[in-house]
């Protein structure tokens, strides 16, 4: 089951990635494209992890982003990939949520999206705090 999890986390960020690389200009080196599928597996990682490993890891990698994102103004890997590949210094990343447009609705909505997954930890993790693991990999002893 948790090789499955794995595999679904790696395959969606896989194809986020895709999107991304047929949306955007191409990416310059072998350095700058294996740190954007890095960003993507991140990215993933933030708005599906906690749905399929342990929330509480879940809700620290949350909020150790969240506490990134307001101390830089900005994700430093962002930076360091827009450099790499030779993107425009100003280029956001390319997630979902950017390339559905959602993004231009309001530029604060990633803050609301990434409070929301918060929540859902918190939620859950209140709801299961008996029978969660210690395994990063397990939701659920």
């Amino acid at each position: 089951m948790v090789i499955t999890k794995v595999i679904l986390l790696i395959v969606l960020s896989f194809l986020e990635f895709l999107v991304d690389v047929k949306m955007s200009k191409e990416c310059k080196t072998c350095k700058g494209i294996v740190m954007l599928f890095f960003h993507h597996i991140i990215s993933v990682m933030i708005f599906v992890g906690g749905l399929l490993f342990n929330p509480v890891y879940h809700l620290l990698l949350c909020v150790i982003v969240l506490l990134h994102w307001f101390t830089n103004g900005r994700c430093e890997i962002t930076v360091w990939t827009n450099r790499e590949c030779g993107y425009d210094e100003s280029r956001r990343f390319n997630d979902t949520l950017n390339m559905s447009g959602l993004w231009k609705l309001d530029n604060r909505l990633i803050y609301v999206a990434l409070l929301f997954v918060i929540g859902y930890d918190v939620w859950y993790i209140l709801k299961n705090r008996g029978s969660l693991s210690w395994n990063p990999l397990k939701r659920i002893k």
